[in-house]
């Protein structure tokens, strides 16, 4: 995965733990800040044994209160979660 953008998630993380800890944590568990739908949301990806992305899902964290967002004022219907998959290649 590439350098990731700045996420609530991981910037909360950082204040309560040591920089190289959560930056092991993010690898370790597949996660990445992601502006896409939301700005400064997180992506938690779904990895096989061969490291080969199978899926994920994008979640938004407010920054006070560090909870999940559940309504997204910009988005209709207003989801909590946007769930990722892979194109499938055709022969």
């Amino acid at each position: 995965m590439n350098e990731s953008v700045p996420d609530n998630l991981t910037e909360w993380l950082k204040s309560m733990f040591d920089k190289d800890e959560v930056e092991a944590s993010k690898k370790r568990h597949n996660l990445t800040g992601i502006n896409r739908p939301w700005p400064l949301s997180t992506a938690f990806y779904q990895v096989d044994l061969d490291g080969n992305i199978r899926g994920g899902k994008i979640l938004n964290y407010e920054p006070e209160t560090r909870k999940r967002v559940e309504k997204m004022k910009a988005v209709k219907p207003k989801p909590k979660a946007i769930l990722v998959r892979p194109k499938v290649k055709t022969k």
